[in-house]
């Protein structure tokens, strides 16, 4: 491994795990079904540890990996790109507007909503990968540093 870029996702656990603690909290003060109850409290865990989707890049001696998963890391999609396949990097930074944030919140419902940042990975065949909030404009100039000491 040459070089690794993991998506940060300590902010989203956190948010639904508090999220989590809530639900259990009024599931248990408003709610006398005890068999209720638990199955709530295993769907929210799987909506926490499974269905939260991170990604990662890895540059390796024979080409870039993306991977997507889940916290539990049950549901892997991998892709391997060899270097003489790609012609370049390119990064597009988000734009922060609170309205498009607030909008993106309530249709996602917190999902997805501040992925607006892509991480571009150009192929010489035109075929583009496109990678959300996921590394940044000095993770693409080292990515195509990499990709021309490799070529």
């Amino acid at each position: 491994m040459i070089y690794k870029i993991n998506e940060f996702s300590f902010g989203i656990l956190l948010t639904r795990i508090i999220a989590i603690g809530v639900s259990v909290y009024f599931i248990f003060n408003f709610n006398n079904d005890p068999s209720f109850s638990v199955i709530i409290i295993l769907f929210l865990g799987f909506i926490v540890l499974i269905s939260t989707r991170k990604k990662s890049i890895t540059a390796t001696k024979l080409g870039i990996q993306t991977k997507e998963f889940n916290l539990l890391n049950i549901f892997t999609k991998k892709e391997f790109i060899s270097y003489k396949n790609i012609s370049n990097i390119e990064f597009t930074p988000s734009k922060f507007s609170i309205t498009m944030f607030l909008l993106n919140t309530l249709i996602y419902s917190g999902n997805d909503s501040n992925k607006q940042s892509i991480l571009k990975i150009k192929m010489k065949d035109g075929k583009e990968i496109d990678l959300k909030n996921i590394g940044d404009k000095l993770d693409a100039e080292n990515l195509n540093k990499i990709i021309l000491k490799n070529k």
